[in-house]
């Protein structure tokens, strides 16, 4: 994945069942700009879970770059 140049910013559910939050951060070391969100309380889908955390976290992301 070190193609990916452009800001990248992983969100992740702390709980996901199906992909290990451990992948969130093998991406991150993967993909220059990017950041990682690791959100409790969350599973597989963080958008749907917990809409108004990811909203936050992506709205922050955009006004930082």
């Amino acid at each position: 994945m070190s193609w990916v140049t452009t800001p990248t910013l992983i969100i992740w559910g702390k709980y996901d069942k199906y992909l290990s939050p451990n992948l969130a951060w093998r991406f991150h070391s993967q993909i220059k700009n990017s950041e990682v969100e690791i959100i409790d309380n969350c599973g597989h889908l963080p958008h749907e879970e917990l809409p108004e955390i990811t909203n936050k976290l992506i709205l922050d992301f955009i006004k930082k770059k």
